[in-house]
């Protein structure tokens, strides 16, 4: 788990389940949000989420993806996002 590390840094998580989400609230540095996504386009989400918060657009994001109820043949990948600028308002 990545929140052991103590990162100087937060970490969105992005769940449909709120069971998930309640958990992730006991992870260090962890911001659980419970939203109902169906993205195609995960970097653009991300770039999105970025802007909509009002956070910091020229520094990086870390995208890690894994299987899912929809791609559970899916494999696990991890994609840097640098700069995080660009976001589509809608």
């Amino acid at each position: 788990m990545v929140s052991r590390f103590k990162l100087p840094l937060w970490i969105a998580a992005v769940s449909p389940e709120e069971g998930v989400c309640q958990g992730l609230q006991f992870s260090y540095g962890v911001h659980p949000c419970c939203e109902q996504v169906n993205a195609r386009d995960w970097s653009a989400f991300a770039r999105n989420w970025v802007h909509h918060h009002g956070l910091q657009e020229d520094g990086l994001a870390v995208l890690v993806q894994g299987p899912s109820p929809e791609h559970p043949d899916a494999n696990p990948s991890v994609e840097i996002i640098t700069p995080v600028s660009g976001a589509d308002p809608s």
